[in-house]
């Protein structure tokens, strides 16, 4: 059996040492996450307008267009 606590808040070191190891394992968890979803957003948004480009130049080479002169027949 357990002996009764000294006090009401009757925590050890260790635990305390724990929980703040706990907290901090958690924190850097969370900013590695928001820091990967951020760059996978970049990197979207990025292959996104490299393929819009690449579908504009494919159509004006469709057209008969030159590309490289800005859309100008």
């Amino acid at each position: 059996m357990n002996p009764p606590p000294d006090s009401v808040i009757d925590i050890r070191v260790a635990e305390i040492a724990l929980f703040a190891g706990g907290v901090v394992v958690t924190l850097m968890v969370v900013a590695l996450a928001i820091w990967l979803f951020v760059r996978a957003s970049r990197e979207e948004r990025e292959q996104v307008e490299r393929d819009r480009r690449e579908a504009e130049r494919r159509r004006a080479c469709a057209e008969g267009r030159d590309p490289g002169s800005g859309g100008a027949a």
